[in-house]
């Protein structure tokens, strides 16, 4: 399970992730990292929990194992898997995206949505009396 967080600015410190199954009592600890590039955001990453349970979130500091912030909610959504691409490049510098296992993706291999779109017309949309 992927579970995100921003938090107030870059100088908060590295924590980890501990949830608790209330039901359960089954805690699961999770490794957050920032996201380069982006100094509020962290991700967490860990075991996968079921949707609709409710949960103990802690954020705890990794450097003296203190509570930085907790909370109790149930986890409502949908998981998606998420592809992985991988970029291929040739003597021209272009990459092609792929998904593992498939075949490249190529000029040839991709067709044009046929006009108009269904509901709606493709755009510039007409003008309509």
């Amino acid at each position: 399970m992927l579970v995100n967080f921003l938090t107030p600015g870059a100088s908060f410190p590295d924590f980890y992730l501990k949830i608790t199954q209330i039901k359960s009592k089954n805690e699961s600890l999770y490794e957050c990292q920032k996201v380069k590039g982006f100094s509020t955001s962290v991700y967490c990453i860990g075991e996968k929990m079921s949707i609709g349970q409710d949960m103990q979130f802690m954020i705890i500091s990794r450097k003296d194992d203190s509570l930085l912030a907790e909370g109790r909610f149930a986890i409502i959504g949908l998981a998606l898997p998420t592809p992985e691409f991988a970029i291929s490049t040739s003597d021209t510098g272009m990459g092609t995206p792929s998904t593992p296992g498939s075949s490249p993706v190529t000029p040839a291999s991709v067709r044009a949505t046929p006009s108009p779109s269904y509901p709606n017309p493709g755009y510039p949309n007409p003008s309509y009396p």
